[in-house]
């Protein structure tokens, strides 16, 4: 399993911006294409397993794609396989969308139909590519997820919920409509800038591909 010396520079920071700042109930990674932003959402979920597997309270953490099909493909395989490969037992309900592992269970839901988002009590929430819903849903997902995230998280963190995005912007989508009206509403949010060269695994052929691709 990873640690903060294996980590890149925007996963390192998503952690650190958890761990030291209590204070920040929203934390948006937006990142370049590449950079890593559902693996990071995979090492923080490592990261909260470190922490929490010995937990005598349960702890229940809602991670949120686009779809549940997306999501078995892309963060909860890649969790998946850092357990097997560290010899963690865990169970997966795919029936019931959970996967569970010593006090934690990670309930994997798909963030389209926020009137689906009942009945659960969250201690913190990952929502990956909330970007990729039209604009106008943006703002009703967010409503649903931090209705449901109202635990507070026990010692170690002792901290209130928080909710981590991981996304790549869409120019003037949802995420810069919901950033504008925590900046009109004085509600606290931290940004962190994903680089596409900042994933270092990639090699520099392709990042130079991309950039002249890209604007």
């Amino acid at each position: 399993m990873s640690t903060h010396n294996y980590l890149f520079r925007h996963q390192s920071a998503s952690i650190n911006m958890v761990r030291m700042h209590p204070e920040i109930p929203y934390i948006f990674l937006i990142g370049g294409f590449g950079c890593g932003k559902s693996y990071t959402d995979v090492q923080l979920c490592l990261y909260l397993y470190q922490i929490y597997h010995n937990s005598p309270t349960p702890i229940q953490i809602g991670v949120f794609g686009v779809t549940i099909k997306l999501l078995k493909q892309t963060v909860i395989a890649d969790l998946e396989r850092a357990f097997d490969s560290a010899g963690i037992p865990y169970r997966d309900n795919s029936q019931a969308g959970t996967l569970t592992v010593g006090s934690i269970t990670f309930v994997y839901l798909a963030m389209q139909y926020p009137d689906d988002i009942y009945a659960f009590n969250f201690t913190c929430c990952l929502v990956d590519e909330i970007d990729e819903l039209p604009p106008e849903k943006v703002k009703a997902v967010v409503k649903a997820v931090q209705e449901r995230n109202r635990v507070r998280m026990p010692a170690p963190l002792d901290r209130d919920p928080f909710v981590f995005f991981s996304t790549t912007a869409q120019g003037m989508g949802g995420t810069y409509n919901l950033v504008k009206q925590f900046d009109k509403t004085g509600v606290p949010y931290a940004i962190i800038r994903g680089r596409t060269e900042d994933n270092t695994s990639l090699a520099r052929s392709q990042i130079e591909l991309l950039r002249k691709l890209y604007t």
